[in-house]
């Protein structure tokens, strides 16, 4: 064999091994879109789940359905009485949304609502109460977690509806009207009546649509004392 076959046989078996080497370290190493940002392998049980992000949310407010009005109030869900005379054993209703002339615009406790991990929570009171769904549908308190209800919101354009997880039901009036407004007694900004309405869960057909508000709407001269609100 002459040197110059010699060498060209050389680099031949070279070219040759190092062929083989290279798809042996491809077969060995996972591609990249087997990786994890941190170039790991991904296995099953670290792949991404399901997260209800409104079930882990947390918004703060008054729940207020412009659907019903009376003069220009919408109405809130509201617990019977307020500024320390709450009836908490009683069914939640919706209440004309409280007005007051205070400068720092604060909602009623008893229609100050917190969304927290799926329940509804009224925090301003010692302990905290969480909204449980009664026999007929209507909602009351609970001091203990686990007896109360879990709700969804569901968002429809600017506003949501509340459905029971549940039962599938959703928050409405029952068999009532906005008509059916009834007076509850009280009066606030210059005489104007509060009002109530039921609040039961039913068809999702006839669901209010419900929107937070963060701030009592203004009126003058109406100034609630201070157990009305948490400071």
């Amino acid at each position: 064999m002459g040197k110059k076959n010699f060498i060209v046989l050389v680099l031949s078996t070279i070219i040759s091994l190092s062929s083989c080497a290279c798809s042996q370290e491809s077969a060995s190493n996972p591609s990249n879109t087997d990786l994890n940002p941190s170039g790991l392998q991904q296995s099953s049980s670290d792949s991404a789940k399901d997260i209800d992000l409104e079930y882990l949310s947390s918004k703060k407010g008054a729940l207020v359905t412009a659907d019903c009005k009376f003069e220009d109030y919408s109405y809130a869900i509201d617990i019977l009485l307020s500024c320390g005379s709450e009836e908490l054993g009683d069914a939640l209703r919706l209440h004309t949304f409280k007005k007051h002339a205070h400068d720092h615009r604060k909602v009623f406790n008893d229609q100050l609502l917190t969304y927290r991990d799926g329940r509804l929570w009224f925090d301003a009171y010692d302990p905290s109460l969480c909204v449980k769904t009664n026999n007929d549908q209507q909602l009351g308190l609970s001091d203990q977690t686990q007896a109360c209800s879990m709700f969804n919101l569901i968002e429809d354009g600017h506003t949501f509806i509340i459905q029971n997880r549940n039962s599938g039901l959703c928050a409405g009036l029952g068999s009532s009207s906005c008509e059916s407004h009834r007076p509850t007694g009280g009066y606030e900004c210059g005489g104007i009546s509060h009002r109530y309405l039921p609040l039961v869960f039913g068809d999702c057909d006839n669901a209010l649509r419900f929107t937070w508000k963060e701030q009592a709407d203004i009126c003058t001269n109406e100034y609630p004392r201070n157990a009305c609100f948490s400071f």
